[in-house]
């Protein structure tokens, strides 16, 4: 049970419960998730992110996860496109697939199993495919 994986996924399972238990109970309206995802990708993630990257160094970063994860997306975005077809839906599936993962689940995990070396490399990430 002391396990990296293990000590890092329940916190974020149990926030993830906690807030599908609240929207089903009714705890929290409509609005207000509007209002909180507003402040979460608007104000507060961009903070996160510049926070993490004003003290990285680019030559000490190491791209090899970089490559790895557009790679891995690529892969994803490829078979997407061969299964769903080259239109609009597509498109959005595969970028969805790809990206709300990355961001919702991945800055958590990543900053609870790797620290803020792990969030220098997942931010990055996250800045470059948010560009792509």
């Amino acid at each position: 049970m002391n396990s990296t994986v293990v000590s890092s996924l329940l916190p974020v399972v149990l926030l993830i419960a906690a807030g599908y238990l609240a929207g089903r109970r009714g705890w929290v309206r409509a609005g207000a998730i509007k209002d909180l995802s507003n402040l979460i990708f608007m104000l507060l993630a961009p903070a996160l992110l510049f926070r993490a990257m004003s003290t990285v160094h680019v030559e000490q970063l190491s791209f090899r996860p970089v490559l790895a994860y557009f790679v891995a997306a690529f892969i994803i975005v490829a078979g997407t496109i061969a299964w769903r077809g080259f239109n609009r839906t597509a498109v959005v599936l595969a970028l969805a697939n790809t990206f709300s993962n990355t961001v919702m689940i991945g800055v958590a995990l990543i900053g609870l199993a790797y620290g803020p070396e792990g969030m220098v490399v997942l931010l990055t990430l996250i800045s470059l495919h948010s560009v792509v």
